[in-house]
């Protein structure tokens, strides 16, 4: 309770700050936003964990009661200077999920965790595209088909930065239904950043060739690997200033969209070259949970304080329908993909939430197809705050859960027959 009544106390705070501060500065008032995102967001998160659920959950209604939508605590300008924060955490998410994909893991259960997604992933989006294209035909989008297929695919997505904060949160050693769904997750990201590059031309009608995509694509994977290489190099002969490298390191990679390389295949290639091609990927994962805190934080908070809840409202029918639907077909998806019974018991709960990734993507949607896009938008952001206010709860329950199980197991083959 005392971090709830914090967390108040700094909301009246910043309500005080707005009211009485005399014409502040853009730079101030930037200033002034990160500083209370990041008390505030701190002390609702420690009591979302004291209350036994994810801290993630903390950090989103963060930012939601700090929106600009909501009770007008903060202004959309110091708000929108920090973006460059969220596409710093992207890159930094993107490489700590590429660092999670261990060659020892892959060479285990690498044909199971494919064999899983593409069922999975293939399922959804049939269940998802059908629901969809209904949804806006009833609703007299323009162009439903393509606003089906788009919609489609980024629900497909889950989300590895929340499996990585939550397995981490849950003090669970390694399990592999931990591992089995972040991986999932990972090859999702994959799939999604790759089928993406390919739809958006055809279905913008542009001009961008399949030699021009597959370009792209392999720019991409050779500078991911570069990029692994330097913090290599780095590690290696300099290794100073660990955390501030890799902040200037993950800005940098964040503006490669200006030349047409994706930053996030390049961060997930990135970390995955480190973590199995290098002797850094310990020290280097050191760092990174060090870091991971303040990113998490920062990232749901400024994503969701830039959502109008009043649209998010005016969809949640169709959002909850939507959620409904993927959750049935992602449960057919693991029938279909798997026999191993804890995979097809909580497996679902693990692969509800919705990816960060999908924020980019809807963004990009948003410039290419603007007749469409806004909706599209609306929708998935509503089910990514919707998703993650109960799926990392419940994941966190079901790894307790497995854990608690395999231990019970264990002792039961260690009794005297």
């Amino acid at each position: 309770m005392a971090y709830l009544m914090l967390s108040a106390l700094f909301m009246f705070l910043l309500f005080l700050v707005g009211r009485i501060a005399l014409s502040p500065s853009i730079l101030v008032e930037t200033v002034l936003s990160l500083a209370f995102f990041i008390i505030i967001g701190f002390f609702l998160g420690k009591f979302f964990e004291r209350i036994r659920f994810p801290a993630i959950s903390g950090y989103l209604i963060a930012g939601l009661l700090l929106s600009p939508y909501s009770f007008g605590l903060m202004n959309f300008e110091p708000l929108n200077n920090l973006t460059f924060i969220t596409e710093i955490a992207l890159v930094f998410i993107a490489i700590q999920s590429g660092m999670e994909m261990k060659m020892s893991f892959l060479k285990k259960h690498g044909r199971d965790i494919v064999r899983l997604t593409l069922s999975i992933a293939c399922i959804t989006f049939s269940g998802v595209f059908i629901a969809s294209f209904l949804i806006f035909q009833k609703i007299s989008l323009e162009t439903p088909l393509k606003g089906a297929i788009l919609l489609g695919v980024l629900l497909i997505l889950k989300s590895p930065l929340s499996t990585i904060a939550v397995i981490k949160e849950s003090g669970v050693k390694k399990t592999e239904l931990g591992d089995k769904i972040l991986g999932i997750a990972i090859l999702k990201d994959i799939f999604v950043i790759l089928l993406f590059a390919i739809l958006i031309p055809i279905l913008s009608g542009g001009n961008s060739s399949a030699v021009f995509v597959v370009l792209e694509l392999v720019g991409s994977l050779a500078v991911g690997l570069g990029v692994g290489v330097l913090v290599a190099l780095y590690m290696r002969h300099v290794n100073v200033e660990l955390s501030i490298f890799i902040f200037i390191l993950a800005f940098l990679v964040s503006q490669l969209r200006f030349i047409h390389i994706d930053p996030l295949l390049v961060s997930i290639i990135t970390g995955f070259f480190i973590q199995n091609f290098t002797s850094a990927g310990k020290e280097f994962q050191k760092v990174l949970d060090g870091i991971s805190p303040a990113i998490y934080l920062l990232f749901f908070a400024l994503v969701h304080a830039l959502t109008d809840i009043h649209m998010i409202i005016k969809f949640l029918p169709i959002t909850l329908i939507l959620i409904g639907v993927k959750w049935f077909f992602t449960e057919l998806g693991l029938i279909v993909g798997t026999k191993d019974p804890i995979m097809r018991k909580f497996g679902s709960v693990g692969l509800i939430n919705q990816s960060g990734l999908s924020l980019v993507l809807v963004l990009l949607i948003g410039e290419t197809f603007p007749a469409i896009g806004d909706t599209i938008k609306v929708i998935t952001i509503a089910v990514i705050i919707v998703t993650d206010l109960f799926a990392p709860a419940l994941f966190k329950y079901s790894l307790v859960k497995v854990s608690r199980l395999k231990k019970e197991d264990r002792g039961k083959d260690s009794l005297p027959s």
